[in-house]
């Protein structure tokens, strides 16, 4: 393809990207996407680790890992992904405008585009078809996990599109090691999205350079296979260093989440993995395409390119569906323990895959292209029938409404949904306000200064990355947090931030954390009570007293003060306060 043609295909895949996402792309910088529950706390959580990352990598590498919430806990970052796979194309929208918002849609909606190019580019590769190209991207863009599950959710994630090129550079053995030394910056990069990908990428080239050792034409390339993933993992396992760290000081840290294998279902076989609403659950016209493919393949003569992508397609396919499976699967009944988690007990930090499923991501790619393999098969079979096969022109119109045909079917049935949970999309995509106020107590706060708590802690951990989602324009350090983890003494902290304002908590949490004001969100106040760390359960001032009671004593306090609490701003319910200590007061 000449450049110009690869920069107007990418261009035509940001458009649709922005259309299936409308009217995200018309509010870039005040609204953050919010099709799926998550999205209201994990992007939100997304937004806060990269906005703090960003300002370390240019102001103080060392602080790269220090995370501003969880406060006094060190390396707050590593208990839960890093985000290190998305800096790249957050950093510079974030730093050019300040906005978190708009780096994290551009991150997200440009991450998901170039994905879709990547399968496109491959696909026109192995088959000669743009029509087979565009129909395998498209697969990928209409399968909902993409756009409205986990992608906007944990938009690092959406930074898959080194995996195409990746299987493509690895489709054949290679007889140099200089030449397969060239994926390795590719491997490096897509590994570091996180511990997920890191497996879902290397987990699946081990095993195909180990079946290459079985064939003495292919030995040499199975080697050469290897050695980049060994290269590979001792990258990541450097850059990954910090989550052993974690670990080690958090002897129990399996149990400080809130999530679990028990939150995890066994995954019912054979048809669980491929339902909508997980990785691999493609538009069910998709799988039409593919059996379609099937019928109209021809083995004499095929060309070699076209046998490659298939083998491709369906290698990549198959290790996904397999590597994200959950530890015990049911088959008719039966419960099956999978093989490949005793490798646990040789890869300590595979302990840590608890949702597998999003392994299932490199199964999409490899099937989105063995669908764009199939769609050309279709083609091919269409022209040879066809009487207008003299014509050109004609040929072109028959492929073009054939391919037509295919795209508005697949977008049928994903907008409508299948199976017994049918759900159909809405017609607008969903969104969330992004935007924070210019308020009297946000320009206090935005100056230097200490610790602060946002209150309430519950009942869920929405509050908490809200808190953490504001801290990117104030910068202080804050007690609140959520991740995938908490550290050890993050319960007892909201334990004593959940008997505010008492006088004894109050101290506690001076003495521990050096806290230096408490912003109190009033009206928020009025809710459930939600279980610690959380939420504050009994643990409320008065247990057993209504809301409006701890709304009261705020109020109070605001109104009358108190010689430990000093109110400096107030806007409307939300009330920032000073701590004052002994020495303080004395003077």
């Amino acid at each position: 393809m000449r450049p110009s043609s690869i920069v107007a295909t990418l261009a035509v895949y940001l458009g649709l990207v922005a259309w299936l996402t409308w009217p995200l792309s018309a509010h870039l910088t005040t609204a953050l996407p919010n099709p799926w529950f998550p999205c209201r706390f994990d992007t939100l959580l997304v937004a806060s680790v990269l906005s703090h990352e960003s300002r370390a990598l240019v102001t103080a590498p060392s602080q790269l890992l220090e995370g501003n919430f969880f406060h006094p806990t060190r390396h707050a970052v590593l208990y839960g992904d890093a985000e290190f796979g998305a800096i790249p194309y957050f950093i510079a929208p974030f730093l050019a405008t300040g906005n978190p918002a708009f780096a994290v849609n551009v991150t997200f909606l440009g991450c998901v585009a170039l994905t879709a190019w990547a399968l496109h580019l491959i696909v026109v590769r192995w088959t000669g078809s743009h029509w087979a190209g565009f129909v395998a991207a498209w697969c990928f863009l209409t399968t909902r996990w993409v756009l409205w599950i986990w992608f906007p959710a944990n938009p690092t994630y959406s930074v898959v599109h080194y995996l195409p090129f990746i299987m493509l550079a690895t489709a054949t053995p290679t007889r140099r090691f200089t030449d397969a030394v060239r994926v390795l910056p590719l491997v490096v990069l897509q590994g570091l999205v996180s511990v997920y990908m890191a497996v879902a990428t290397l987990a699946p080239l081990a095993l195909l350079g180990t079946v290459r050792l079985f064939r003495a034409r292919s030995r040499a390339g199975g080697v050469h296979l290897l050695a980049v993933v060994g290269l590979a993992a001792l990258v990541l396992c450097g850059s990954f260093w910090g989550f052993v760290l974690v670990a080690r000081e958090n002897p129990a840290i399996s149990q400080q989440t809130i999530y679990g294998t028990a939150s995890y279902p066994k995954e019912s076989l054979p048809w669980g993995p491929f339902e909508p609403g997980k990785p691999m659950g493609m538009a069910i016209a998709c799988w039409g395409v593919l059996a379609a493919g099937v019928v109209c393949a021809r083995r004499r003569g095929e060309q070699e390119r076209r046998r490659t992508a298939c083998a491709v397609g369906a290698f990549w396919a198959v290790t996904g569906l397999v590597f994200s499976l959950t530890r015990q699967v049911t088959w008719r009944g039966h419960v099956i323990r999978m093989p490949q988690y005793a490798l646990i007990h040789w890869i300590p930090f595979l302990d840590a895959v608890r949702g597998p499923a999003r392994i299932g991501i490199v199964g999409l790619i490899g099937l989105a292209v063995l669908t764009g393999v199939a769609v050309a098969e279709v083609l091919r079979r269409a022209g040879e029938l066809s009487v207008m096969q003299r014509s050109a022109p004609r040929v072109f119109v028959a492929r073009a409404a054939i391919t037509a045909i295919t795209v508005v079917t697949i977008y049928a049935t994903y907008v409508r949904g299948t199976g017994k949970a049918r759900i159909e999309l809405p017609s607008a995509y969903p969104l969330q306000d992004a935007r924070v106020a210019d308020s009297r107590t946000l320009r206090i706060l935005a100056t230097p200064g200490g610790p602060l708590l946002e209150l309430p802690v519950g009942p869920t951990v929405v509050a908490h990355a809200q808190a953490m989602y504001r801290s990117i324009f104030h910068r202080r350090a804050i007690l609140n947090g959520y991740d995938g983890y908490w550290p050890a003494r993050f319960p007892a902290r909201m334990e004593a931030a959940c008997r505010l304002p008492d006088r004894d908590a109050l101290a506690a949490l001076r003495r521990e954390t050096g806290l230096e004001m408490i912003l109190v969100h009033a009206a928020a106040l009025d809710g459930p009570a939600g279980a610690p760390p959380y939420g504050c359960g009994a643990a409320t001032p008065n247990a057993g007293d209504p809301a409006a009671s701890r709304r009261d004593a705020w109020f109070a306090l605001a109104e009358h003060g108190r010689d430990d609490l000093l109110l400096v701003a107030r806007d409307g319910d939300d009330l920032l306060f000073s701590i004052q200590d002994a020495a303080e007061r004395i003077d």
